[in-house]
């Protein structure tokens, strides 16, 4: 039982005195109104008295934890876990300690660990990024995209300090091609990569997490929530079940998948006099799994978070504290 602290004046107190015996209506009115609270005698050495909400008294309390001996019910860490969340919150667990993965097949759980547990993803939202990107019309993937300087300070002004961002050496007046910031955003996981795009899509930002969520929403996804198009909004849940539909969904489109197995992708900015940028995977620990579309991602709440296809497997990984970890999850799921 969470228990109340109030604070009551000496006079109020004094009437409470009640509790100790019969109580009249009006009494048992004011008894039921304090059940299961603490009352505060601030004028007598912070005394404090608990009303037992099973017969109404008042105990007094010689020290912290008497509240529980004399009635109220102490609930521990665990037992608050087993209470399910609701249905119209949806935020992770920050005290969550372990690893959360999935093996699917065909659209069909064969394996996992704490597969409902709702998680930040990290990068891993670019995945759902790229999917609302491809309803976009064939001339946006022509044009080319002048990046700002709201666009490149984009990553710190949600992390704050936090050097968690993955980005590739852009620089104000950069003029990139559309196709050029897609494998920016899918293999070196750029932030500014995939604001910049989102600026271009011809929706406001807030708009297009609005289609990101209508995208979940049609895939079924109870659990899953975007608050950003890049997954530095730790606000941003999901589950690995659900980040498992997400990655199966995107994988499956070939223009997202091989856009994540890009390697050593030459940029040539459009402005004049141009710049060469390379955009380089080096996820080397991962690439010794022979993927065929993968993606990763790693935010302070969130740690270490990977998908990957091969064959006909789609695997979620989220939550993992460390890189071996996260391989160990992998190893093991790629020749289940």
């Amino acid at each position: 039982m969470m228990t109340k602290t109030i604070t009551v004046s000496a006079v109020l107190f004094s009437l409470s005195l009640f509790f100790c015996v019969p109580a009249r209506a009006a009494e048992s009115s004011f008894a039921q109104k304090m059940k299961g609270k603490i009352l505060l005698q601030v004028e007598s050495y912070g005394r404090a008295w608990y009303v037992n909400p099973v017969d109404l008294r008042r105990y007094y309390i010689k020290k912290i934890g008497d509240d529980q001996r004399a009635g109220a019910i102490g609930v521990s860490n665990v037992n608050l876990r087993k209470i399910p969340m609701n249905t119209t919150q949806i935020v992770q667990d920050t005290a969550f300690d372990d690893v959360a993965w999935v093996l699917m097949k065909k659209g069909k759980v064969v394996a996992s660990k704490n597969k409902d547990q709702i998680l930040s993803p990290a990068s891993l939202t670019k995945l759902m990024t790229a999917l609302v990107l491809r309803d976009q019309p064939a001339s946006f993937w022509e044009q080319s995209i002048t990046l700002t300087s709201i666009q490149l300070e984009y990553p710190q002004s949600v992390v704050g300090g936090d050097d968690v961002t993955s980005e590739i050496h852009f620089a104000e007046g950069d003029r990139v091609r559309t196709r050029d910031l897609w494998v920016a955003m899918l293999v070196a996981s750029s932030n500014q990569a995939a604001i910049a795009l989102v600026d271009a899509s011809g929706l406001s930002r807030a708009e297009f997490v609005a289609q990101m969520n209508k995208k979940a929403d049609t895939l079924g996804l109870q659990r899953t929530h975007f608050e950003d198009p890049t997954g530095l909004d730790a606000n941003t849940v999901t589950t690995a079940k659900e980040m498992a539909i997400v990655a199966q969904t995107a994988f499956a489109d070939p223009i997202i998948a091989h856009a994540t197995r890009e390697n050593g992708y030459v940029i040539s900015t459009q402005q004049s006099p141009g710049r060469t940028l390379t955009v380089v995977d080096r996820n080397y620990s991962l690439q010794k799994f022979g993927a065929d579309a993968a993606k990763t991602g790693f935010l302070v709440e969130a740690q270490r978070t990977v998908a990957i296809k091969k064959a006909e497997r789609t695997i979620v990984v989220l939550h993992a504290r460390s890189m071996a970890e996260r391989n160990a999850a992998l190893k093991r799921l790629t020749i289940l």
